[in-house]
């Protein structure tokens, strides 16, 4: 029996187990937030660390209009008023690394007892940079993002770019605990995922291919009526598509060889979002929400927009109130926040927007 078949008959007794067990647990969460509009504290954080970025990526959503980052002062109020729930802290962006002061954050952290995450497209490392990452030891995962091989890469992020991020990753060496890289699948650029993926399996921990998150300016409009929100506050990219442009057995037949590759060499492999993988044809089809009790993981998860305000997700931004100056534990269960997620669980279905985004679950 080939390998391929013995990774798709383990899936086809795992698939089921998981599926179910997906259903019975967001019909519970699903039920009481829906109900009250509670939610636990949080155990992790997500930050918009700065929305500058030295790329332009044709595919990237973020809010081109403000680029004022929170100060160096301010981020540490921020940190002072996480409260002793968080135990991870995310930084994201635009690119983290343009902060200069990134690591002096990573280094305050350390001061909480709180673990870090970062998102890099890898290309403003330097050796002596890299060093300086690795020194402190409570920066535990690092994300960097490869969209394909050398001329798709750069297609999409720049000439020279392609190089850059991998010379990033083989300067790591894994010498931090969690070294992956995420692939945004296009067209261009699946049928190269395997390639990419040989090339890169020696110096990362896992891979995760995403799909791309776009919605119709109609789905905008369905989601802030649904929210109460106003349209500015849902940040997507729009285009009047209504599905993908590669076809669904292209994209398992990809994802499966994948999964081979990622387990001969003793790396994780996802599909963000997860339910791409449990719901499969549904996701792809755009009807995963309607089909499914599908919830989303910032329910449990803080996320804090680039001027430090608590907000929902990285795509519905409608700020609800500042951490620079109130504890997280005031803001996340305000009456602001429970009607908000009583609202994005109305009628057992979630907003639109939320139907291709990377954290469904």
């Amino acid at each position: 029996m080939s390998l391929v078949n013995v990774v798709l008959m383990n899936r086809t007794f795992r698939k089921p187990i998981s599926t179910l067990r997906n259903k019975v647990q967001n019909w519970r969460t699903f039920d009481k937030i829906a109900t009250t509009g509670e939610a636990p504290l949080p155990r992790k954080v997500i930050m918009e660390a700065t929305l500058r970025c030295n790329l332009s990526c044709h595919f990237c959503f973020r809010d081109l209009t403000n680029f004022t980052d929170v100060t160096t002062e301010n981020m540490k109020r921020i940190i002072d008023n996480l409260g002793p729930s968080i135990k991870v802290m995310g930084f994201t962006g635009g690119e983290t690394f343009m902060r200069t002061d990134m690591l002096e954050i990573v280094k305050y952290l350390d001061t909480k007892g709180i673990e870090v995450g970062l998102l890099t497209n890898g290309t403003l490392q330097t050796p002596e940079k890299v060093e300086e990452m690795i020194s402190h030891k409570n920066l535990k995962r690092l994300g960097i993002s490869i969209d394909g091989l050398r001329e798709n890469h750069d297609s999409i992020r720049g000439k020279g770019m392609f190089d850059r991020s991998i010379n990033t990753l083989k300067l790591i060496n894994k010498r931090i605990k969690s070294v992956g890289v995420n692939s945004v699948m296009t067209k261009e650029n699946l049928h190269e995922l395997p390639q990419l993926l040989e090339m890169i399996a020696p110096y990362i921990d896992h891979y995760s291919v995403e799909y791309q998150m776009f919605n119709t300016a109609s789905e905008v409009k369905a989601t802030s009526q649904q929210l109460n929100i106003p349209m500015s506050s849902v940040t997507v990219w729009s285009r009047e598509e209504k599905n993908y442009d590669f076809s669904f057995e292209k994209v398992e037949r990809v994802k499966n060889e994948l999964r081979v590759i990622a387990k001969k060499h003793n790396i994780g492999f996802l599909t963000e979002p997860v339910v791409g993988d449990v719901f499969e044809k549904d996701f792809y089809d755009g009807i995963v929400l309607q089909k499914h009790p599908i919830l989303c993981g910032h329910m449990h998860t803080a996320r804090i927009d680039p001027r430090g305000n608590l907000v929902f997700c990285h795509l519905i931004k409608n700020p609800s109130g500042s951490l620079i100056d109130t504890p997280l534990e005031k803001l996340w269960n305000s009456e602001q926040m429970k009607d908000f997620r009583k609202n994005l669980l109305k009628g057992g279905v979630m907003p639109p927007v939320c139907k291709r985004c990377c954290k469904i679950q």
